[in-house]
C-alpha cells in the first residue's frame, strides 16, 4: 500500500514541475530597452532605465534584474521588477560614477520563477552600452560666477554709495542751491 502513495506522489510532482515549465515564458519573449544618459559626472549620480515587455505574459511575474558594471561604475543592488499582466515593468538602476574614463554596462542577468515556483530560469544578456566619465567642473564653475558677481555687485556698491555722498545740485542764475536727488 505505501509504494503506490509514494509512486502517485512522485506523478503528481512530476507534472507540477511540466506545468511549470510549460506555463512559464521561455527566456527568448523578453525584450529588454534600456534608456541611458548620454555622459556621466563624477560626483552627480544618474539613473539607468530599464524597461522590460514579455510578449507572451500569462500571469504577473516577478523578475530579479542585476545589472554588472565596470570598476569605473558603482555596482547596484538588484532590481525587482514586477510584469503586470499586460507584460511591462520599468525599473531604474542608479549609476553611481567612481573613476574618469569608459564606464560600461557589461551585461543584464535577470531571473524569474514560474507560476508554481517550482522552477527558477536565468539569462543574461549583453549590456552593450558605454558612456563617458567626466569630471564634474559644474561646481568649480557655479563657485566661480557667483565669486564674480558678488565682486561685481560689491564694485556697484561702491559706485552707489560714491554716487550718494556726491549729491546732484543745480544752481540757478538768481544763485539758489536745488538739490536733484
Amino acid at each position: 500500500g505505501g509504494w503506490i502513495v509514494w509512486l502517485l506522489f512522485t506523478v503528481v510532482t512530476l507534472l507540477a514541475f511540466c506545468l511549470d515549465v510549460v506555463l512559464a515564458p521561455a527566456v527568448d519573449k523578453f525584450v529588454l530597452r534600456l534608456e541611458h544618459p548620454e555622459q556621466l559626472y563624477i560626483g552627480a549620480d544618474d539613473t539607468l532605465t530599464i524597461h522590460v515587455q514579455c510578449a507572451m505574459n500569462r500571469y504577473p511575474i516577478k523578475l530579479d534584474v542585476a545589472v554588472g558594471v565596470n570598476d569605473k561604475l558603482r555596482p547596484c543592488a538588484p532590481i525587482d521588477l514586477h510584469l503586470s499582466s499586460n507584460g511591462t515593468a520599468t525599473g531604474q538602476c542608479p549609476l553611481v560614477p567612481v573613476r574618469r574614463g569608459l564606464g560600461q554596462v557589461e551585461h543584464l542577468v535577470f531571473r524569474y520563477s514560474g507560476p508554481l515556483g517550482l522552477i527558477r530560469r536565468l539569462s543574461r544578456r549583453p549590456g552593450n552600452w558605454t558612456v563617458d566619465i567626466l569630471p564634474n567642473i559644474q561646481a568649480v564653475r557655479d563657485a566661480a560666477i557667483s565669486a564674480e558677481s558678488r565682486a561685481e555687485s560689491g564694485r556697484f556698491l561702491r559706485l552707489n554709495l560714491h554716487n550718494a555722498r556726491f549729491r546732484l545740485r543745480l544752481i540757478d542764475p538768481r544763485g539758489t542751491v536745488v538739490d536733484l536727488a
